[in-house]
């Protein structure tokens, strides 16, 4: 079984190479190590007994996801993680800080069906990436979007053959946190 790496997915929307993380400037790209998340599935899902998920290597032992993850939950873009080298690569260990972003993944039984749900959250703000089988994809939300605007647009899209799941909700959490003070 494989690991599930970023490089190896494209954008939603055609003829863009997203590879499920934001475009980096060239001159940025030395500070990003992919991060392996291990992923504990029941019933063989997720398919994948890790993700691999694009960083920037902030200090000896801690990582900013510029990635958005596909399976990895309660992760966000943004967040920084404590890592630790295993000698081969980076593992994730904790969450230290939350970076905002809120992370969905969508999945319907075709590609077209996610056409005009890409294109509403696209028109939105939202950055959203494909190319797994079944059709899925990993929308990230920036903090400064409404995930209730968004969680509109995939309530409305959700059928028999399309479906959403929230990953990782940073905005209610951080509204609430902020508010409590």
């Amino acid at each position: 079984m494989s690991v599930l790496s970023s490089g190896a997915l494209r954008s939603a929307e055609p003829g863009l190479s997203l590879q499920s993380r934001p475009k980096v400037d060239e001159s940025d790209r030395s500070d990003l190590v992919d991060v392996m998340f291990p992923l504990i599935g029941e019933d063989e899902w997720p398919p994948y007994p890790a993700e691999m998920i694009e960083a920037k290597l902030i200090a000896h032992d801690l990582a900013e996801i510029v990635g958005v993850p596909w399976f990895v939950t309660n992760v966000s873009r943004g967040d920084v993680v404590h890592v630790a080298h295993d000698g081969i690569g980076y593992v994730a260990r904790t969450v230290v800080v939350r970076g905002g972003h809120s992370t969905l993944h969508v999945m319907a039984t075709t590609d077209t069906e996610l056409v005009p749900i890409i294109e509403q959250l696209r028109a939105l703000g939202a950055v959203t990436a494909g190319g797994l089988e079944p059709p899925m994809l990993t929308v990230d939300v920036p903090e400064a979007l409404s995930l209730d605007a968004v969680i509109d647009v995939l309530s409305a899209a959700e059928s028999m053959t399309c479906a959403y799941t929230i990953a990782s909700a940073q905005h209610r959490a951080r509204a609430r946190s902020t508010s409590e003070s």
